[in-house]
């Protein structure tokens, strides 16, 4: 999966760059997420865990900062704690935005987006599969400060909801061997700042 996204971003990169209007940049963010587990199986119950992550996101995208610009982004998160095991592995997340910009004055840009993200993970402990992948979608504000014609710094929030896909488990009942299933979401609310050089 990390070879896919790692194909899909380089050949987005190469259509931004032939685009014209090409930026690319960095941004760092550190958000407050809540996962939600609905288990079904020998633990019939939801729980909930504050698990918070930091991340650190490699972009690229076309079109001028009081217009619409199209973004793809490469990142890289680390979780707190384990969220599916005691590992703790890196999450890997292609996402592709569309962002809405205005203008204040030559300076500042405001904006709005929405993103639709896929992620994979490793995990263990699981009957069906080694990794996990997951579904987001997100939306958000920011404030771009064009430094001069080259480089733009952002900040924003975003507001984000992530699908991961179900996890199975075996558990023993009486004498047989069952397997229980583990549905998760997570709600996510980032702030981050971004750094942008444009071509």
């Amino acid at each position: 999966m990390r070879l896919l996204h790692t194909a899909v971003f380089c050949a987005i990169t190469g259509t931004a760059l032939l685009a014209g209007d090409a930026y690319v940049g960095i941004e760092y963010g550190a958000a407050i997420n809540t996962h939600k587990f609905e288990a079904s199986g020998d633990i019939e119950n939801t729980y909930y865990k504050d698990n918070d992550y930091k991340e650190l996101k490699l972009k690229i995208g076309t079109g001028k900062d009081k217009k619409v610009k199209y973004q793809a982004s490469f990142s890289v998160t680390s979780f707190d704690e384990g969220g599916f095991d005691e590992e703790n592995e890196i999450l890997y997340v292609l996402e592709l935005e569309v962002i809405k910009g205005f203008s204040i004055n030559k300076y500042l840009y405001p904006y709005i987006k929405a993103g639709i993200g896929i992620g994979t993970m490793k995990v263990s402990g699981y009957t069906n599969d080694d990794s996990i992948n997951g579904t987001s979608l997100s939306l958000g504000v920011g404030m771009t400060y064009k430094i001069n014609k080259k480089f733009n710094v952002n900040v924003g929030i975003d507001q984000a909801y992530r699908r991961w896909e179900d996890l199975n488990y075996a558990y023993i009942d009486i004498s047989s061997i069952e397997v229980g299933t583990i549905k998760t979401v997570d709600k996510i609310i980032k702030p981050y700042v971004g750094l942008s050089y444009r071509y």
